[in-house]
């Protein structure tokens, strides 16, 4: 049984998120990092082994139900891990000689998974309400609330085969209902809009 731990990475700029396998802990993670490029140490010393990096846009539970879904291949990788070996320096990682052609295999598996939206991403928020920002207003006007009318919008999306991330869609939509107040945007419609944001 894998234990499979996935997500909680920074999105912030100059974020990164990397797959890896743990094999002493039979684990696969995410390890999200900013800045330069950054590893686990466990990873430094070839314990830990790499499948691949992570779009920051990825959508966690479809990645967690990839990894399910190839648990087989990757318990396979997990049972050539030989242990570690001193070096005088450090515990030092050890592979059977069919280890790095396994984790090339997966490693392109994951890659053709995510240029085929096997593992789905995330949606721009702002960019989907572009497309019609006018029913997005009103619809949040008859939600009566922003939290609803976020919630909506998740719903909405999802049944159309997309996904939105709640923080960045709450802050589309309160970017949207603040250009409405600021533009006059369907100027009967602004009060209505004023009291939305008030109220949260």
């Amino acid at each position: 049984m894998i234990d499979i731990n996935v997500g909680g990475w920074s999105t912030c700029s100059g974020s990164k998120a990397t797959l890896y396998i743990d094999p002493e802990d039979k684990q696969v993670y995410t390890f999200g990092y900013v800045g330069n490029a950054s590893w686990p140490m466990k990873a430094h010393h070839r314990i830990h082994m790499s499948i691949g990096t992570v779009p920051l846009s990825t959508v966690p539970d479809s990645l967690k139900t990839w990894i399910e879904a190839h648990s087989d291949e990757i318990e396979a990788l997990i049972a050539e891990f030989q242990g570690t070996k001193w070096n005088g320096n450090n515990h030092i990682g050890q592979w059977s000689d069919d280890a790095d052609q396994l984790q090339e295999t997966l490693d392109q598996a994951f890659q053709e998974a995510l240029n085929q939206n096997e593992i789905h991403q995330y949606w721009d928020a702002e960019e989907w309400y572009s497309g019609d920002p006018g029913s997005v207003i009103d619809a949040a006007i008859e939600a009566g609330s922003i939290e609803t009318a976020v919630e909506n919008e998740l719903d909405n999306a999802q049944m159309n085969g997309a996904h939105l991330n709640r923080d960045d869609a709450e802050q589309a939509l309160r970017a949207l209902l603040n250009s409405c107040v600021e533009n006059r945007v369907g100027d009967k419609d602004v009060p209505k809009v004023q009291e939305l944001l008030a109220e949260s």
